[in-house]
């Protein structure tokens, strides 16, 4: 991921990489997830890209109990840097509980 990476998720203010990376940890000392990410549109130009996609994501406590599963539209935009490398750049996601 780019130093100045944003990711918007509902419900909460827009944050960084820290944000990302305290939020990604406490979690995973949590729950455990799978997540599958459904490519509709992919476009790109030389220095920067997006993508849409669809995502399903599914969520269990390590402690036990019931499986939450969740669904996404995400919007990710990504930075070519030098060297050809592809960085996360923002990340915006509808995710919410999916419907049974």
């Amino acid at each position: 991921m780019t130093d100045d990476i944003i990711f918007l998720s509902p419900g909460q203010p827009p944050y960084g990489r820290d944000g990302f990376s305290s939020n990604y940890s406490a979690a995973l000392k949590q729950i455990q997830f799978n997540c599958v990410s459904e490519l509709d549109e992919s476009r790109g130009r030389r220095e920067v890209a997006y993508t849409r996609s669809r995502d399903s994501l599914s969520v269990t406590p390590h402690a036990g109990g019931e499986t939450t599963h969740l669904a996404a539209i995400a919007s990710r935009s990504t930075a070519n840097k030098p060297g050809g490398h592809w960085l996360l750049a923002r990340d915006a996601h509808t995710l919410s509980p999916a419907a049974k």
